[in-house]
């Protein structure tokens, strides 16, 4: 399988029944967790889109094989989340994993983490524009004008990130040469 786009990616969300008020959100943390590679495996094993562990596969009626299957990866993700709705399973949520803990509710990725910082990418992909708030209490809203968007993002590719998050820069370029 290929490397999908942002409005790809979206589409598989949608199609899994994920909520739409949250698109931005999970098309970001697919870029952390897989770079939009559907065939993308960590060192841990977890495969696809949205990092799936092959152990949670028979829970939701499938086969650890099926993961690389967009629609079978974001099938899941959508169930994982509880509709979307806590992104405490995926790591690139979290600013420091091993301090914050791991598997409780997650309402949004923390402010500082790889994620949240991927929020203004994935919506500057998806041709929208996105706010990202001061306080870590408040949730990101698509609300901001586009300048502000390329802004962050050539924020976001000034920032040294773990290598699963370096395909910003490459996103902030891309969109630096559309926006010019």
């Amino acid at each position: 399988m290929p490397v999908l786009s942002a409005a790809d990616v979206a589409g598989y969300w949608l199609g899994a029944g994920g909520p739409k008020s949250r698109i931005v959100e999970w098309v970001a943390i697919a870029i952390g967790e897989s770079g939009f590679d559907t065939a993308a495996q960590s060192p841990a094993g977890a495969l696809g889109l949205w990092q799936i562990m092959p152990f949670n596969a028979p829970t939701y009626g499938y086969t650890p094989g099926q993961l690389t299957n967009p629609a079978v990866n974001a099938r899941i993700a959508v169930l994982m989340s509880g509709g979307g709705t806590n992104c405490a399973a995926w790591d690139s949520c979290y600013r420091d994993i091993q301090a914050t803990g791991r598997y409780t509710f997650l309402a949004w990725p923390e402010q500082g983490s790889p994620n949240w910082h991927n929020l203004a990418v994935a919506a500057a992909e998806l041709g929208g524009k996105v706010v990202i708030p001061a306080s870590a209490s408040q949730q990101p809203g698509i609300t901001a004008t586009l300048p502000g968007t390329i802004a962050a993002i050539q924020h976001q590719a000034a920032l040294q990130l773990p290598a699963q998050t370096l395909r910003v820069k490459a996103a902030a370029a891309r969109l630096g040469r559309l926006y010019r």
